[in-house]
C-alpha cells in the first residue's frame, strides 16, 4: 500500500461507515416484516376465538 497512512485509514473508515448506513437501510425493511409476522400470529387467533365464540352462540 503507498500513499499516506492517515489517509489511507481516513478513507477506509469513510467506506466502512457508507457500508454500515447501507446495511442499516437494508435492514430496516426485514425488521419491519419481523414485527408484522410476530403480531399476524395473535390476531388470527384472534379472528379465530371470535368465530368460535359466535358459531358457539348461535347453535345454543
Amino acid at each position: 500500500m503507498s500513499g499516506d497512512p492517515q489517509q489511507t485509514l481516513g478513507a477506509l473508515l469513510a467506506r466502512l461507515e457508507v457500508r454500515e448506513r447501507q446495511i442499516a437501510m437494508e435492514a430496516e425493511p426485514a425488521h419491519e416484516q419481523i414485527v408484522q409476522l410476530t403480531v399476524l400470529p395473535d390476531g388470527l387467533a384472534q379472528a379465530a376465538e371470535h368465530i368460535a365464540i359466535t358459531r358457539k352462540r348461535t347453535w345454543n
